[in-house]
């Protein structure tokens, strides 16, 4: 295990990671499952990336004053590693591909009390974000809401459309609360994947970005 210096007054004895991976980084001042108590995340991945490496999400939750416990390793919330999505990078293999084909670019994971956020684009300047709430019921996080955004775009690109500055940021379109209750080691972002063009051709048709295009 690697750790980067300044991440070691975040560590917890608990953390346990294997050998070939280093510590990208770890969160310990959120209440995931809304105990009262802080507990840590951690983010783990081989160094140097590789195209296909897999990122790793550890949630140790406190069960005491002093100690943690891990109740969910998960690899399932970012896509495999692709180091670049230029079209004349990800055709030199059938690796790169296949990550680009079956998996949604520039994917976001956000931790939260009680809540867990993963957010990617589906199409152009149109994305998604799915929110897993803690379910004391079933000691998990369960999908509880979608919502579709316009945005997330960086200055320069706001500055070339003459559009608000409001988009720097995730402006909400839609929101559909009544989702599957599906929980998070079972999401599928390779599933959201294959209904992104559908559902950005839609919102593209709908929600026209020069709605916010400055005058």
């Amino acid at each position: 295990m690697v750790v980067d210096y300044s991440l070691k007054k975040k560590l917890i004895k608990e953390i346990c990671i294997p050998a070939d991976k280093v510590i990208g980084y770890v969160i310990n001042d959120v209440d995931l499952n809304m105990d009262g108590r802080k507990d840590v995340i951690v983010r783990y991945h081989k160094m140097p990336l590789a195209d296909g490496d897999i990122i790793t999400h550890d949630i140790y939750i406190k069960i005491d004053d002093s100690n943690y416990k891990l109740i969910k390793s998960l690899d399932n919330l970012k896509s495999p590693v692709l180091k670049s999505y230029d079209p004349d990078y990800v055709k030199t293999n059938p690796l790169t591909q296949d990550i680009s084909s079956r998996f949604p670019r520039n994917v976001e994971v956000e931790f939260k009390d009680n809540l867990i956020t993963i957010s990617h684009f589906l199409y152009d300047v149109y994305g998604k974000t799915y929110s897993f709430e803690y379910r004391k019921s079933a000691n998990d996080w369960v999908l509880s809401k979608e919502e579709y955004w316009i945005g997330d775009l960086a200055p320069n690109y706001i500055a070339l459309m003459g559009v608000s500055e409001k988009l720097r940021g995730k402006v909400v379109l839609e929101e559909k609360k009544q989702v599957k209750p599906v929980k998070i080691a079972d999401f599928s972002l390779e599933e959201s994947k294959k209904k992104a063009e559908e559902e950005g051709e839609y919102l593209m048709e709908n929600y026209d970005i020069f709605n916010w295009k400055v005058e």
